[in-house]
């Protein structure tokens, strides 16, 4: 493994430890200024449209600057975040951290992942790292900040701040890559509309629902269910556990297995949040949806941006990332609030099943749009082998631009 590689482990586990831990001190925080449930849930959709509207300028921004200068924004950032809520009293102050923090992980996710596919010598190894830490530090990030919340909660703010600063100090010793210069007319069109960066965002769209769903959803179906705390949190554990195996066996696969692991991932991701509608009739059946969509969303957050940057130019990549990025960063956002709206007016189980559904529906359309095309391709080499055809004229055909 190399230096560089090893220097952007260390800053993506400092940032997610410290994201972990400042995202449970902000509730705390607005819990000790007196705010009630409904003015919680909106500062945290603040904080999801923030992270939605900084990400869109992100493809374009690469082309100026590096991606570490990028994380070194974000960085700064977080720590400006935690600054805020202990500065500035009241419901302003964490309106500004919410804001932040929203700037601060949009900026930070999307460099960071570009950095680790440019600096890797197979990006599926390199995401795949970087996903077992990342993940394992935000599973820590709650237990600690729980822990320090209990001690003193300003302490908590200062604590985040320090690791933060720690992946500051680490990111300014890390190479800055040359900014990207795309194409300025490339063949295949537009990023979003390429096969494999269209197959990533469908796999996006479930790994952001599975997320906020088991942090938002879970808790509260189950408990209506009859659950209590342990078995839930036993669950919920096992199922970020599964997550983790997910990601360290998708490493190991070659790319022209990135598109069938991403499409059995993201359908298995999406039942498990449609089959917590059966959690009051058969639990059996919740919770080995559950278990095994931890797996899945493991896999499609590990194949995804390695398959987008597989399929698209070597200098288009940070924009592949940035649009895959953008489509959890929507489901982190629509799903609550089409949530919030479905209930309403329907049950809280049949408002999951629907939610499941609809986000697995892009993953298994655009996968079977994938496979087709692949079979295509494959007919179409057949007459490119014989003794008449042109030398090179099957690859040039089907291969698309790898960099």
């Amino acid at each position: 493994m190399n230096r560089e590689l090893v220097r952007i482990y260390v800053v993506n586990a400092q940032y997610s430890l410290a994201l972990g831990v400042g995202g449970v001190m902000l509730t705390y925080f607005a819990l000790a200024r007196d705010l009630d449930l409904g003015t919680i849930s909106l500062l945290t959709a603040l904080s999801a449209v923030t992270q939605m509207g900084a990400r869109l300028p992100l493809g374009w921004a690469l082309r100026y600057v590096t991606d570490r200068f990028v994380m070194l924004v974000a960085l700064a950032t977080l720590i400006a975040s935690m600054m805020s809520a202990l500065a500035i009293p009241g419901l302003a102050g964490l309106v500004v951290a919410q804001l932040l923090q929203g700037t601060s992980r949009a900026g930070f996710w999307s460099a960071s992942q570009t950095h680790v596919i440019r600096a890797a010598a197979v990006p599926v190894k390199g995401l795949s790292r970087s996903t077992l830490i990342t993940s394992a530090c935000s599973i820590a990030g709650p237990l600690v900040a729980g822990w320090l919340a209990g001690v003193n909660l300003p302490l908590t703010a200062w604590v985040v701040a320090a690791a933060a600063l720690l992946g500051f100090i680490v990111a300014w010793t890390m190479r800055p890559f040359p900014v990207f210069k795309p194409p300025a007319q490339p063949q295949e069109g537009k990023v979003w509309r390429r096969p494999g960066v269209r197959m990533a965002s469908a796999g996006a769209l479930v790994g952001g629902a599975w997320h906020v769903t088991l942090s938002t959803f879970v808790p509260v179906v189950l408990t209506e269910a009859g659950w209590r705390p342990l078995g839930i949190g036993v669950v919920g554990a096992i199922a970020n556990g599964m997550l983790l195996v997910g990601t360290t066996v998708c490493g190991q696969l070659k790319p022209r297995a990135f598109a069938v692991g991403i499409t059995i991932g993201g359908v298995t991701g999406a039942l498990g949040i449609a089959c917590l509608g059966l959690a009051s009739v058969v639990p059996a059946i919740t919770i080995g949806a559950l278990v095994l969509s931890g797996a899945g969303t493991g896999a499609v957050m590990t194949l995804g941006p390695a398959l987008a940057a597989e399929t698209v130019h070597a200098e288009e990549r940070g924009a592949a990332v940035v649009v895959t990025g953008s489509f959890r960063a929507g489901a982190l956002l629509a799903v609550p609030l089409a949530a919030s709206g479905l209930t309403l007016v329907l049950p809280v189980a049949l408002v999951m099943s629907l939610l499941g559904t609809v986000v697995g529906l892009p993953v298994l359309a655009v996968g079977h749009g994938q496979r087709r095309r692949t079979r295509q391709a494959g007919r179409a080499e057949v007459p490119a082998a014989g003794p008449d055809a042109a030398p090179g004229l099957a690859v040039e055909a089907t291969s698309p631009a790898i960099g």
